[in-house]
């Protein structure tokens, strides 16, 4: 069908329009098409915190320390956090990381030399060589220990020796003494029985927890009563002098 020249002029200019809107209706489909959506975070973003660019990322800034979130741009402590609960040393455990129990009792052995420092008589013993054993706690101790001098046996009980120990260093111990002691002496012609005041120095180092090694520095026996029981009776009865008996040595103690 043929067109009039008005007619056709129409035509062309309703065309021209149609393919104008479907040139913008197709760029603008190509321009939606060339913008990627925005990367979502996957799994999403716990509270306190939101996505950028598929990445969580704190609203805190700096970001919240160790159990505390954050919650409207400040740090609060996580309700959900597991609590540390401070464990307290039982009686008798140490307080401190290291360190072990106290082991103030023991049992010790020692041997050394026991000598007159003023006797008179048959008391007047030459020096000899003593063996001894001793038990005890922190500041209470006793022990036995035996004398052999010439043609006899000297036995000597500590019934009770307070002891007082002062720390000079972790492991050096000085103890200062002072007890009671029972001493008898057997020979062959005669024997004597005494009651004495004790006091002395020990120094103490401890090896370990358990083990110490000691130095008897001097012990004093003071005889306070003296009776001789001699073959002789003109020389038995009681001694009124003071009689007295130095001894030193060493030893090993097991500490528990």
């Amino acid at each position: 069908m043929a067109l009039r020249g008005g007619d056709g002029l129409a035509y062309a200019k309703v065309m021209r329009a149609v393919g104008m809107l479907l040139l913008l209706v197709s760029s603008a489909g190509a321009q939606e098409a060339a913008e990627p959506a925005p990367p979502s975070c996957d799994p999403p973003c716990r509270k306190g915190y939101f996505c950028r660019e598929g990445v969580c990322v704190s609203e805190c800034n700096p970001v919240c320390p160790s159990n505390y979130i954050c919650q409207n741009r400040e740090c609060i402590a996580d309700p959900n956090a597991p609590r540390v609960v401070a464990v307290q040393p039982t009686s008798g455990e140490s307080a401190g990381p290291g360190k072990e129990l106290s082991r103030n009792s023991f049992v010790g052995v020692g041997g050394g030399v026991r000598l007159s420092v003023s006797a008179t008589g048959v008391t007047d013993l030459p020096s000899s060589s003593v063996v001894a054993i001793d038990t005890g706690s922190r500041y209470v101790g006793g022990g036995l220990a035996l004398s052999f001098p010439q043609g006899g046996i000297v036995i000597v009980t500590d019934f009770i020796r307070a002891q007082f120990p002062l720390n000079v260093t972790s492991r050096w111990v000085l103890e200062p003494q002072f007890g009671i002691s029972f001493i008898y002496g057997s020979f062959d012609d005669f024997a004597y029985q005494q009651l004495a005041l004790v006091p002395g120095l020990r120094v103490r180092c401890d090896i370990t927890n358990a083990f110490a090694v000691f130095l008897q520095a001097v012990r004093f026996d003071v005889a306070v009563y003296t009776n001789v029981s001699h073959r002789d009776p003109t020389l038995s009865g009681r001694v009124k002098d003071t009689l007295v008996y130095a001894s030193m040595g060493a030893g090993v103690q097991v500490r528990y």
